[in-house]
């Protein structure tokens, strides 16, 4: 473990742990929601040039990031804490909380971005 490219290691150190997948179920569907919801949203394939025009980033806190793209509005905690953000005026729907992909509808004002996650929101 600790190799940052382990193409040309070993196949008992790139092998599937199914036991750890089956513990790290909620990361896995986690990672099942972050696919699907690229899939559906063309504005991830649209290219690192196109993506640069269509891009507005958000007064946040350093080291926050937050960005608008199209009708998305996505934010960054890279903290260990719980940090709270006021949304741009709107009425926005999150898609993802950074653990999960459970809608929430109508959601305004102040929202508090989990430790070391990316929140999605849909206006």
């Amino acid at each position: 473990l600790g190799a940052g490219d382990s193409y040309n290691l070993s196949p008992d150190l790139n092998k599937l742990d199914y036991d750890r997948k089956d513990k790290l179920q909620d990361l896995v569907d986690y990672y099942k929601g972050l696919i699907a919801f690229r899939k559906t949203h063309t504005v991830f394939g649209i290219g690192m040039e196109e993506a640069v025009k269509r891009i507005a980033f958000e007064n946040v806190p350093e080291p926050l990031v937050g960005f608008r793209l199209d009708d998305l509005l996505i934010y960054y905690n890279p903290l260990s804490k719980e940090i709270p953000v006021m949304l741009p005026e709107g009425n926005y729907t999150c898609i993802s909380d950074g653990t999960n992909f459970e809608e929430k509808s109508n959601m305004t004002g102040r929202l508090a971005l989990l430790p070391k996650s990316v929140t999605i929101l849909q206006r």
